[in-house]
């Protein structure tokens, strides 16, 4: 898994990564791409979690 946070990013497109904090904690996602301003896009599928 790579590593996203505000000081470094080392993903690249596809990448998989762990969401470690807010809302989605825990939940794993799929790199899409920076936005340019400290933010990423990922996706997340959440419909196949059981909760």
């Amino acid at each position: 898994m790579c590593t996203l946070s505000t000081h470094q990013q080392t993903c690249q497109y596809c990448d998989q990564v762990r969401i470690h904090s807010g809302a989605f904690a825990g939940l794993e996602a799929i790199y899409q791409m920076g936005d340019g301003q400290a933010r990423a896009m990922v996706l997340i599928e959440i419909l196949s979690k059981v909760a």
